[in-house]
């Protein structure tokens, strides 16, 4: 594969992460960064703290886990590791960890690696 440069125009604050969320709470198609992924997550855990809220982020986080792992060219299906305990947790920690592909992949093109950059 070629090498892709970065978009140097590409950055994302944790506002913009939680706006996102948000905006494609249902949506399980496309991708997500690995920093709109974490900026998420960091705010869904803040809001967990609240009794019941996690009730309301569930569903956009599972979405949202999923459009992690298309960023990293996997299927969203892997997110069936966190079924099992510990190991399965480790698995898809490390799947979500993962630098997005560089260009499009299967779920489409990378904000952080655009191709005709």
């Amino acid at each position: 594969m070629k090498d892709i440069p970065i978009n140097p125009n590409y950055k994302i604050t944790f506002a913009e992460a939680v706006k996102r969320f948000w905006k494609r709470a249902f949506d399980f198609s496309g991708r997500a960064t690995r920093a709109e992924y974490w900026w998420a997550t960091l705010f869904n855990i803040l809001v967990s703290m609240i009794p019941f809220v996690w009730l309301v982020t569930w569903l956009p986080g599972l979405s949202l886990s999923v459009r992690r792992l298309h960023d990293t060219g996997k299927s969203g299906w892997w997110i069936l590791w966190s079924l099992i305990p510990v190991v399965g947790f480790i698995v898809l920690l490390s799947l979500l960890i993962e630098d997005s592909n560089k260009g499009k992949n299967a779920y489409g093109d990378s904000e952080k690696y655009p191709e005709n950059l």
